[in-house]
């Protein structure tokens, strides 16, 4: 399934509409486009300053998810739970606010948590100060994501380590955030139900989840 991308920009607000009107005009619930997202600079381009695109998005029942909580604050999540993003890339940094990682909670919005990248951008300086316990504790729909492979030269597999090792997670606590990665995708109920079989299957397979 294909994810469009529009950036943030001063100049670009023609392309980002153009964007949507593609997705608009391909969007299908399986095997194509299947929702958008907003990626780039957003310390330099604040969230709150694509309201229009995303109540265009809602309006034409284009599933989105935006990068929001990374190089900016919780108020940048903020806005993306009031465009009613139904998931957000990294999302962080909702940490610095109680009130906003109870509304990621109370709403079942997921986080595309993306644990190298965010130390390659020094997010965050050693894996140890990541957040993602704080963040599955309070509830929060967490996934591990890979980001930009080539360019945090990573796996899936080698992420779900890293955390797992990291914070001495139990297999248990592993297939959860599988699992959320399955109910966060954009796709079907039957595309899901197979994935969750596989997991299933896969889980009961294994003794443990190092090595």
């Amino acid at each position: 399934n294909l994810i469009l991308c529009c950036m943030r920009g001063s100049s670009n607000q023609q392309e980002n509409m153009e964007t949507l009107d593609l997705a608009r005009r391909y969007l299908t619930e399986d095997g194509g486009v299947v929702a958008v997202d907003l990626a780039g600079a957003e310390a330099l381009f604040p969230t709150e300053s694509y309201k229009n695109l995303f109540a265009k998005a809602k309006e034409d029942e284009i599933p989105f998810t935006i990068h929001a909580g990374e190089a900016a604050g919780a108020e940048s999540v903020e806005c993306a739970l009031n465009f009613q993003a139904v998931r957000i890339g990294h999302g962080v940094r909702s940490t610095e606010n109680p009130l906003i990682m109870q509304e990621l909670a109370d709403r079942e919005t997921a986080l595309e948590l993306c644990p190298t990248s965010n130390l390659n951008t020094k997010i965050y300086e050693t894996i140890e100060d990541y957040p993602i316990q704080q963040l599955m504790n309070k509830g929060i729909k967490v996934t591990v994501n890979t980001d930009n492979m080539m360019v945090s030269n990573t796996t899936e597999a080698r992420e779900l380590a890293l955390v797992a090792d990291t914070f001495n997670m139990e297999k248990k606590d592993v297939k959860k955030l599988i699992m959320n990665g399955v109910e966060a995708a954009f796709t079907t109920e039957g595309i899901k139900n197979r994935l969750r079989a596989r997991v299933d299957t896969q889980f009961a397979k294994v003794a443990g989840i190092r090595g």
